[in-house]
């Protein structure tokens, strides 16, 4: 796969998980134990399941009040295949507005921006084809933020593999714990502009409280969800600061499961 430049962009909101698990509803059952708690639970390693094959499978969330959504993420560890997914959006529920259609792609996330300025309280999302899908989580975002001033040269991206290795005389014993996640290292100098400033603060908001949605700035990765790893490095970094202020930001971000 080839390697290019994109700008870095975040999903910050996860607005289905601060509804909470009595504003999600499903056109049909999902398996016992695997139900639409697992969309918000910041997992992706324990995926809703339908308990059916089904052409009209689909997730709505009422979100209580009128709410400008313009993201969806679905994380990598679907079995969507190349579903064509479909947002809808609706004063009253089942949603019926239709804000655009997007073709899933099997073994990568799914994200999707579509533009809707007035906003609206119920928000669907529906799977065009007959299937038992499996959905990781369900990521509504009021945008997607991508930044204008991109990392500074030289960022790290390291595969983790937690390996347990078992020394013996004549061999030894290896067993992979988890499977390798990648872990960013990024570092951004003389930051001004004020939408990168405020994306940064709403990082520094989160702290390391839960993962958010990452674009890095390598096209070789797609979309990934992420949680901050260590605590936020943010700080004055121009020489002049009666002339002008610009930060700089450590960022360090490790993929979660």
């Amino acid at each position: 796969m080839a390697h290019a430049y994109q700008s870095p962009a975040f999903i910050l909101e996860h607005l289905a998980a601060a509804a909470g698990v009595a504003a999600i509803t499903t056109a049909n059952a999902t398996a016992a134990g695997q139900g639409v708690a697992r969309l918000i639970d910041y997992r992706t390693a324990a995926p809703l399941l339908f308990s059916g094959s089904a052409a009209d499978h689909d997730i709505e969330v009422d979100l209580t009040t009128t709410t400008v959504c313009q993201s969806l993420y679905i994380p990598a560890g679907h079995n969507l295949g190349t579903t064509t997914v479909e947002v809808f959006s609706g004063a009253s529920s089942p949603a019926a507005v239709s804000e655009g259609t997007k073709a899933a792609t099997a073994g990568a996330a799914f994200q999707f921006d579509w533009v809707n300025g007035t906003g609206a309280r119920f928000w669907r999302v529906a799977f065009n084809a007959s299937g038992t899908w499996s959905i990781p989580e369900l990521v509504l975002g009021t945008e997607t933020r991508t930044l204008v001033r991109g990392p500074d040269t030289g960022w790290d991206v390291v595969a983790r593999a937690p390996v347990n290795v078992a020394e013996f005389p004549s061999f030894e014993s290896t067993i992979l714990l988890a499977p390798p996640r990648d872990a960013w290292s990024l570092r951004f100098v003389r930051m001004g502009d004020a939408a990168d400033l405020a994306t940064f603060d709403a990082l520094r908001a989160l702290g390391r409280a839960r993962p958010v949605a990452f674009l890095p700035p390598d096209s070789h990765y797609g979309w990934t969800w992420v949680r901050v790893a260590t605590d936020f490095d943010f700080s004055q970094g121009f020489p002049e600061p009666l002339s002008a202020l610009r930060y700089t930001a450590a960022l360090e971000l490790v993929e979660q499961l």
